[in-house]
């Protein structure tokens, strides 16, 4: 017969003793059929797949290494592939599998990808490329990405705004590097900084309450 939970007033059509709303024991005697689905094949499935990905990368940066070394010409073009190999390994094991914010999510790609750009830009000849244009680019695309979440999860945006506040505040750093005078022509930096904190801005103001109310619960104030 179907099991009851006392607590919680409902029944249960399956072989378990415990309610799956407030784990009370429930009552009965006669076990029912098993109406969750079994997922440990499709888990193991995918451990499996997962060892395989990380095989195959490990074998592909040891074989770029030895082939470097065995045919150097003056660029370690390796440095590329490892540091392409650290991100699919981290976007495997990290982004794909784990069940942290979407926010947060977007904002470790980019600054993944903003990595492996800086380091193809180090191993090329450093000519300052990754600074003028991947990061303000890759920081504007971010920004996109997360105000669109916004508008798509209308009833949680407020969920997102300290990931692009941090994305913000982040657009300074190319701004900073101009004023120093370490690279320049950076243009596409300064206006992209001012588009993103116009955004924020934009956020800040219609956002009202929740905002604040987010911006409380963060910082305590």
């Amino acid at each position: 017969m179907m099991r009851r939970c006392k607590r919680c007033e409902i029944l249960v059509i399956d072989d378990t003793n415990l309610c799956p709303l407030c784990n009370s024991v429930l009552d009965g005697d006669e076990p029912g059929e098993n109406r969750y689905p079994r997922l440990e094949g499709e888990f193991q499935r995918f451990v499996l797949f997962k060892k395989i990905i990380y095989f195959i990368l490990i074998a592909t940066a040891t074989l770029s290494v030895l082939i470097n070394y065995l045919t150097f010409h003056g660029v370690y073009w390796s440095v590329i592939v490892l540091g392409a190999i650290v991100y699919c390994f981290y976007t495997v094991s990290w982004t794909v599998t784990n069940r942290t914010n979407l926010g947060a999510k977007v904002i470790f790609q980019a600054a993944g990808i903003l990595i492996l750009t800086w380091i193809i830009d180090m191993v090329t000849g450093y000519t300052g490329w990754s600074i003028r244009y991947a990061i303000p680019a890759m920081l504007l695309l971010a920004d996109t990405v997360l105000v669109a979440m916004m508008i798509f999860n209308s009833t949680r945006w407020q969920g997102y705004f300290m990931c692009q506040m941090a994305v913000t505040v982040f657009s300074v750093v190319p701004v900073v590097f101009a004023a120093l005078g370490l690279v320049d022509n950076m243009n596409l930096a300064i206006i992209t900084c001012a588009v993103m904190w116009l955004i924020l801005a934009a956020t800040v103001i219609f956002g009202g309450r929740k905002v604040n109310q987010e911006l409380k619960r963060r910082f305590h104030i």
